[in-house]
């Protein structure tokens, strides 16, 4: 027998808000949109989630489709939901992240006609609120980093003093956070040195020190960064 719904239906959508270090700088990646709405405007990757998709599998898809990008760790960050957000009708969009942690290759594709790097403080005129979901996103990402996870899982498996400093300042603009989360990381064995680098330890291997980690990185930082 087949469930008559009488009610009307939101549109599902995923964004999917992407970052990177570079030269220093946190940068965001945009796609500029071939069709309307919003024809030839910037926008964040994303699009409609397919009636058999789990959420984080259209994010992946559309993220792959638009940009190339393939294999991210994509964080769940927040919804978007305004009632008039999008000129198509009611549309709920389900906004995912990332941090790139090495240099990779983009290419536009799917709906996007072109694909782009933007620092925070040169962002272009976007489509629909991303404009709004970038700032919520950008302060979300920085509570999961604190208490939900930590910055060691956007390094690479191996990784150098800089790369860390590099990710600490971008994300926080904060002085000596990456000094604390080292020495702490280092004492609880989350990570171990080797020679000049650093490596992280296999996830099996950490156990609930990982969420002690988080937990404690976080209190010190929202400390530090509420003076």
């Amino acid at each position: 027998m087949t469930f008559q719904y009488d009610y009307p239906r939101p549109m599902v959508t995923v964004d999917i808000l992407v970052l990177r270090i570079y030269s220093g700088q946190l940068q965001i990646l945009f796609i500029r949109r071939k069709q309307d709405p919003f024809a030839g405007k910037w926008a964040l990757p994303g699009g409609f989630v397919g009636m058999e998709e789990r959420l984080l599998e259209a994010a992946s898809r559309e993220l792959r489709e638009e940009t190339g990008l393939s294999g991210c760790q994509l964080l769940p960050l927040l919804q978007a939901d305004e009632p008039n957000r999008d000129p198509r009708g009611r549309t709920i969009s389900h906004v995912f992240g990332t941090v790139l942690s090495s240099p990779v290759e983009v290419k536009a594709g799917d709906d996007a006609a072109e694909v782009q790097w933007f620092s925070l403080d040169r962002l272009p005129d976007l489509a629909f609120d991303h404009d709004d979901i970038v700032k919520r996103g950008l302060q979300e990402l920085r509570y999961q980093v604190l208490f939900k996870l930590d910055l060691l899982k956007f390094l690479n498996e191996k990784f150098s003093r800089q790369e860390l400093e590099e990710l600490c300042l971008a994300i926080f603009d904060q002085a000596g956070v990456s000094s604390i989360i080292l020495e702490m990381a280092l004492n609880m064995k989350l990570i171990q040195k080797q020679g000049k680098e650093f490596s992280r330890k296999e996830a099996g291997d950490m156990g609930s020190r990982q969420a002690d980690f988080a937990l404690l990185s976080g209190v010190w930082l929202s400390k530090k960064l509420s003076r």
